[in-house]
Protein backbone atom coordinates (compact mmCIF):
# COMPACT_ATOMS: atom_id res chain seq x y z
CA UNK A 1 0.00 0.00 0.00
CA UNK A 2 2.76 2.10 1.02
CA UNK A 3 4.64 1.53 -2.50
CA UNK A 4 1.37 2.47 -4.56
CA UNK A 5 0.85 5.29 -2.37
CA UNK A 6 4.50 6.11 -3.99
CA UNK A 7 3.50 9.49 -6.41
CA UNK A 8 0.10 9.23 -5.85
CA UNK A 9 -0.93 10.46 -2.30
CA UNK A 10 3.01 10.66 -1.36
CA UNK A 11 6.50 12.69 -2.22
CA UNK A 12 8.05 10.57 -4.84
CA UNK A 13 7.85 8.85 -8.43
CA UNK A 14 5.30 5.95 -9.05
CA UNK A 15 6.72 2.83 -8.66
CA UNK A 16 3.61 0.16 -9.04
CA UNK A 17 0.44 0.18 -10.44
CA UNK A 18 -0.62 -2.29 -8.63
CA UNK A 19 -2.58 -2.54 -5.30
CA UNK A 20 -2.03 -4.76 -2.60
CA UNK A 21 -2.84 -7.58 -2.62
CA UNK A 22 -3.00 -8.08 -6.85
CA UNK A 23 1.08 -8.22 -7.24
CA UNK A 24 2.54 -11.91 -7.27
CA UNK A 25 5.30 -9.34 -5.31
CA UNK A 26 2.75 -9.81 -1.92
CA UNK A 27 2.33 -13.17 -2.21
CA UNK A 28 6.26 -13.81 -2.06
CA UNK A 29 6.32 -15.02 -5.38
CA UNK A 30 7.91 -12.62 -7.88
CA UNK A 31 11.02 -10.45 -7.85
CA UNK A 32 12.79 -7.78 -9.89
CA UNK A 33 16.33 -7.21 -11.10
CA UNK A 34 18.51 -4.54 -11.37
CA UNK A 35 21.70 -4.03 -12.58
CA UNK A 36 24.76 -3.96 -10.08
CA UNK A 37 27.90 -3.61 -12.41
CA UNK A 38 28.21 0.65 -13.13
CA UNK A 39 25.89 1.15 -15.29
CA UNK A 40 22.40 2.81 -14.33
CA UNK A 41 20.18 0.23 -12.66
CA UNK A 42 17.66 -0.05 -15.76
CA UNK A 43 20.02 0.83 -18.70
CA UNK A 44 19.24 -1.83 -21.17
CA UNK A 45 21.10 -0.76 -24.46
CA UNK A 46 22.96 -3.99 -24.28
CA UNK A 47 20.27 -6.24 -24.22
CA UNK A 48 20.99 -6.64 -20.47
CA UNK A 49 17.15 -7.72 -19.59
CA UNK A 50 16.55 -10.29 -22.40
CA UNK A 51 20.22 -12.10 -20.76
CA UNK A 52 19.16 -12.23 -17.68
CA UNK A 53 15.48 -12.80 -18.44
CA UNK A 54 16.60 -16.15 -21.01
CA UNK A 55 18.99 -17.40 -17.86
CA UNK A 56 15.51 -16.91 -15.21
CA UNK A 57 13.49 -18.78 -17.83
CA UNK A 58 16.20 -21.24 -18.12
CA UNK A 59 15.91 -22.04 -14.19
CA UNK A 60 11.84 -22.33 -14.61
CA UNK A 61 10.87 -18.39 -14.37
CA UNK A 62 8.17 -16.61 -15.86
CA UNK A 63 9.99 -13.99 -17.09
CA UNK A 64 7.90 -10.59 -17.70
CA UNK A 65 9.62 -9.09 -20.78
CA UNK A 66 7.51 -11.69 -22.55
CA UNK A 67 4.21 -10.43 -21.38
CA UNK A 68 2.33 -8.31 -24.13
CA UNK A 69 0.36 -5.97 -22.57
CA UNK A 70 2.76 -4.25 -20.01
CA UNK A 71 6.48 -5.29 -20.88
CA UNK A 72 8.35 -5.47 -17.43
CA UNK A 73 11.65 -6.55 -18.17
CA UNK A 74 13.10 -6.46 -15.22
CA UNK A 75 10.40 -8.86 -13.19
CA UNK A 76 10.42 -12.83 -12.55
CA UNK A 77 7.85 -15.00 -10.65
CA UNK A 78 7.52 -18.65 -10.52
CA UNK A 79 4.17 -20.12 -11.30
CA UNK A 80 4.74 -22.79 -8.94
CA UNK A 81 1.76 -22.28 -7.18
CA UNK A 82 -0.57 -20.83 -9.36
CA UNK A 83 -1.24 -17.53 -11.04
CA UNK A 84 -2.68 -14.72 -8.70
CA UNK A 85 -6.44 -15.53 -9.61
CA UNK A 86 -5.34 -19.08 -7.83
CA UNK A 87 -3.63 -18.10 -5.34
CA UNK A 88 -6.35 -15.70 -4.30
CA UNK A 89 -8.92 -18.18 -4.22
CA UNK A 90 -7.12 -20.52 -2.21
CA UNK A 91 -5.85 -18.51 0.29
CA UNK A 92 -7.33 -15.60 0.60
CA UNK A 93 -4.78 -13.35 1.42
CA UNK A 94 -0.94 -13.61 1.25
CA UNK A 95 -0.26 -13.80 5.48
CA UNK A 96 -2.74 -17.30 4.83
CA UNK A 97 -0.52 -18.59 1.54
CA UNK A 98 2.69 -17.48 3.76
CA UNK A 99 1.31 -19.99 7.13
CA UNK A 100 0.41 -22.67 4.45
CA UNK A 101 3.95 -23.10 2.46
CA UNK A 102 5.38 -22.43 6.11
CA UNK A 103 3.18 -25.43 7.29
CA UNK A 104 4.72 -27.51 3.95
CA UNK A 105 8.10 -26.53 4.31
CA UNK A 106 7.90 -27.34 8.22
CA UNK A 107 6.86 -31.07 6.82
CA UNK A 108 9.84 -31.42 4.20
CA UNK A 109 12.77 -30.12 6.96
CA UNK A 110 13.70 -33.24 8.75
CA UNK A 111 15.27 -32.87 12.03
CA UNK A 112 18.76 -31.72 12.81
CA UNK A 113 21.64 -31.84 15.92
CA UNK A 114 24.74 -31.65 16.27
CA UNK A 115 26.83 -33.47 13.77
CA UNK A 116 24.28 -33.27 10.93
CA UNK A 117 25.84 -32.73 7.36
CA UNK A 118 22.63 -31.61 4.96
CA UNK A 119 20.55 -29.19 2.92
CA UNK A 120 18.46 -28.68 5.75
CA UNK A 121 21.50 -27.55 8.08
CA UNK A 122 21.55 -25.04 4.89
CA UNK A 123 18.38 -23.82 5.42
CA UNK A 124 18.78 -23.89 9.50
CA UNK A 125 22.21 -21.38 9.32
CA UNK A 126 20.90 -19.07 6.48
CA UNK A 127 17.29 -18.72 8.73
CA UNK A 128 19.93 -17.84 12.04
CA UNK A 129 22.24 -15.79 9.92
CA UNK A 130 24.94 -18.06 10.16
CA UNK A 131 27.88 -18.63 7.59
CA UNK A 132 26.35 -21.27 5.44
CA UNK A 133 28.60 -24.78 5.00
CA UNK A 134 25.98 -27.39 6.12
CA UNK A 135 27.29 -28.77 8.70
CA UNK A 136 25.88 -29.04 12.30
CA UNK A 137 28.80 -27.57 14.67
CA UNK A 138 29.41 -25.94 17.91
CA UNK A 139 28.19 -21.90 15.77
CA UNK A 140 25.42 -23.56 14.72
CA UNK A 141 24.40 -25.35 17.98
CA UNK A 142 25.14 -22.37 20.14
CA UNK A 143 22.97 -20.24 17.68
CA UNK A 144 19.95 -22.45 17.90
CA UNK A 145 19.87 -23.30 21.60
CA UNK A 146 19.71 -18.94 21.75
CA UNK A 147 17.06 -19.08 19.06
CA UNK A 148 15.26 -21.75 21.37
CA UNK A 149 15.74 -20.24 24.74
CA UNK A 150 14.35 -16.35 23.51
CA UNK A 151 11.71 -18.38 21.94
CA UNK A 152 10.33 -20.32 24.18
CA UNK A 153 11.13 -23.09 23.04
CA UNK A 154 12.71 -26.08 25.05
CA UNK A 155 17.07 -25.01 24.70
CA UNK A 156 18.01 -28.46 23.68
CA UNK A 157 20.09 -27.87 20.40
CA UNK A 158 17.80 -30.14 18.36
CA UNK A 159 16.15 -28.67 15.27
CA UNK A 160 12.88 -30.41 15.30
CA UNK A 161 8.80 -29.44 14.22
CA UNK A 162 8.45 -27.24 16.78
CA UNK A 163 11.85 -25.17 16.46
CA UNK A 164 11.28 -25.06 12.26
CA UNK A 165 7.89 -23.88 12.33
CA UNK A 166 9.31 -20.83 15.23
CA UNK A 167 12.42 -20.22 12.72
CA UNK A 168 9.70 -19.91 9.93
CA UNK A 169 7.40 -17.96 11.76
CA UNK A 170 10.23 -15.21 12.53
CA UNK A 171 10.64 -15.03 9.00
CA UNK A 172 7.68 -14.68 7.87
CA UNK A 173 7.39 -11.61 10.35
CA UNK A 174 10.48 -9.95 8.83
CA UNK A 175 9.21 -10.63 5.29
CA UNK A 176 5.60 -9.13 5.86
CA UNK A 177 7.20 -6.22 7.95
CA UNK A 178 9.22 -4.93 4.73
Amino acid sequence: DSLYAHGRTTEGSIVTNVKYPNSMHNWGVAFDVCRADGKPPYDDSDNFFTKVGLLGESLGLEWGGRWKSIVDKPHFQTTEYGTLTELKAKYGTPENFFKAIAGDTVMKLGTVRYGTRSDDVKVLQRLLGLKVDGIFGADTQNAVTKFQSSNGLSADGIVGRLTWTKLLEKELELISNG
